[in-house]
């Protein structure tokens, strides 16, 4: 091998630095770093439009999948119904222990529960049939034509219900999914 092969074969792996190559390094970490930036904005908006599309109104509590208006006045069961339809939602239907759970902590509330059409035939208003209820002990029991459901304070969470007179006032629960 010749001196000259020797020498350009060092020059090929050890290719001299230039302010050209400089340069072009730099704008290569720039675009990078500008890359990921407009990457993390456009996170920043996916995730907050994501939370405004799946929150809660104003004044209302988001449990789970679902938004709940707490009344701080009281109506009958008809009148509390119909405030929640006029809020684009209806009386909670309980349908969970989870729910329920979350829903014993409040006391004296109407729920979207009733037997009005057939004694004894509990129906919830989006028009399913009860399947697990949540009574306090010797209830239902119908006094004097009780027909909706109420919340009562009790030590036992998974005891609450109790059937009443649809016509007398209590606070009420509205519902509605969060997504809307």
């Amino acid at each position: 091998m010749t001196m000259q092969t020797i020498k350009s074969s060092t020059q090929d792996q050890n290719p001299p630095s230039s302010p050209g190559d400089q340069h072009s390094g730099i704008r290569n970490y720039r675009l990078t770093a500008v890359c990921l930036g407009l990457l993390t904005v456009l996170l920043l908006i996916i995730i907050t439009a994501l939370s405004i599309h799946y929150s809660c109104p104003q004044g209302w509590i988001k449990f789970s999948s679902s938004c709940y208006y707490i009344s701080n006045d009281r109506k009958t069961w008809n009148e509390s119904r119909q405030n929640c339809r006029e809020r684009e939602a209806d009386l909670v239907i309980i349908n969970n222990k989870e729910k329920q759970m979350f829903i014993s902590k409040f006391h004296n509330f109407w729920i979207g529960l009733t037997d009005s059409n057939k004694e004894g035939n509990w129906k919830w208003v989006d028009g399913t049939t009860l399947i697990t209820g949540y009574w306090i002990d010797g209830q239902p029991d119908n006094e004097d034509n009780e027909d909706c459901v109420v919340t009562y304070g009790q030590k036992n969470p998974e005891a609450t219900w109790n059937d009443l007179t649809c016509s007398c006032t209590a606070h009420w629960l509205c519902e509605k999914p969060a997504s809307r």
